[in-house]
């Protein structure tokens, strides 16, 4: 059968905590791992080791983990972003990227996108500038990003969700545009892209599948999804419920 190893702080000194809100595989096959409490770890030969300023991060809390197509590793952090770039971690545009960073995505091409967590204003830094990305007057969450074959970069707000092509910014679909549902807010909560063009997307309310430049079938489920997987068949998750391509694969019951 199945067999599970327990990792927590009681067995694993090192780890500073047992709460996680984020882990990525990095190409060396070491976890990376944000905390609930903004801790950067990474587990590699059975060690977790907490990644701090003195080990070249901007500063001491990291918010978002992201890893590039060219294998380095991009954190946002709350005192800009850093990138490790399988030798050693460093500070990445220090002097024009300041403050917290609470998203960061790089795109194929080599862009930098971010967020300014307090502000909530979101850039896109290329060719050395930093370029400020307007999309709405409304609360923009920039959650998350994601680029399809075509290099088109897609992300939401709370009432629209957006692209990025040839420059410029298109409002993709709005709440009545994408589903006829008055109280649903298609606020992304996670995606991933196939090399079908197909792209997945999990709301808060629901999976809903995007076909450019079609709308496609939306999964309505009774409580929110948070995980998509890549391709055809798309595995969703919620508080109480494993779902494979909206059929019921596991339920947990109190």
């Amino acid at each position: 059968g199945i067999q599970f190893k327990v990792y927590q702080t009681i067995n694993y000194p090192d780890l500073p905590t047992n709460r996680f809100v984020k882990l990525i595989e990095g190409p060396d096959g070491s976890l990376w791992i944000v905390s609930e409490q903004k801790f950067l770890i990474r587990f590699k030969n059975d060690e977790f080791t907490h990644i701090r300023n003195s080990d070249g991060l901007n500063g001491d809390y990291v918010h978002d983990i992201h890893l590039a197509d060219s294998g380095q590793l991009w954190f946002g952090t709350d005192r800009g972003i850093s990138v490790f770039d399988g030798e050693q971690i460093k500070p990445f545009q220090p002097d024009s990227i300041k403050g917290a960073i609470d998203r960061v995505f790089v795109d194929e091409g080599g862009a930098v996108w971010y967020r300014d967590f307090e502000t909530l204003e979101n850039f896109r830094f290329q060719d050395n500038r930093s370029d400020y990305i307007y999309t709405s007057p409304n609360g923009f969450h920039f959650n998350p990003v994601i680029e399809n074959p075509d290099g088109e970069i897609w992300f939401s707000s709370l009432t629209h969700m957006y692209r990025f092509a040839d420059d410029s910014l298109i409002t993709c679909c709005t709440q009545d545009e994408f589903i006829s549902n008055e109280s649903f807010q298609p606020m992304l909560q996670d995606a991933s892209s196939a090399s079908s063009r197909l792209i997945n997307f999990s709301f808060v309310t629901g999976i809903g599948r995007y076909y450019t430049p079609e709308i496609g079938e939306i999964y309505s489920l009774l409580t929110p999804a948070f995980d998509v997987s890549q391709g055809d068949n798309i595995w969703t998750f919620s508080s109480d419920r494993l779902q494979h391509n909206g059929d019921l694969v596991l339920e947990t019951k109190d």
